[in-house]
């Protein structure tokens, strides 16, 4: 928290940066981003605990799916 000029937790939010990877959602959750909303400062930490990879599987999408632009066309 002192690193980014934290005071409260509730003026933080945290980020994962999402992959599509063929049909699957990955985020990185060994590296999420963490935004100060007051001090309008960010920070990407890198945790060392190994249950959290840069490849989490998020969601499995469909084979076959319909974009969107097309079913509003």
């Amino acid at each position: 928290m002192s690193e980014l000029g934290l005071k409260n937790l509730d003026d933080a939010q945290v980020f994962v940066i999402v992959n599509k990877v063929e049909h699957t959602l990955t985020g990185n959750l060994q590296g999420p981003l963490v935004i100060n909303t007051i001090g309008k400062t960010a920070e990407q930490f890198v945790l060392a605990e190994r249950r959290w990879t840069t490849r989490h599987t998020l969601v499995q999408l469909p084979a076959h799916q319909t974009p969107l632009a097309a079913m509003s066309a």
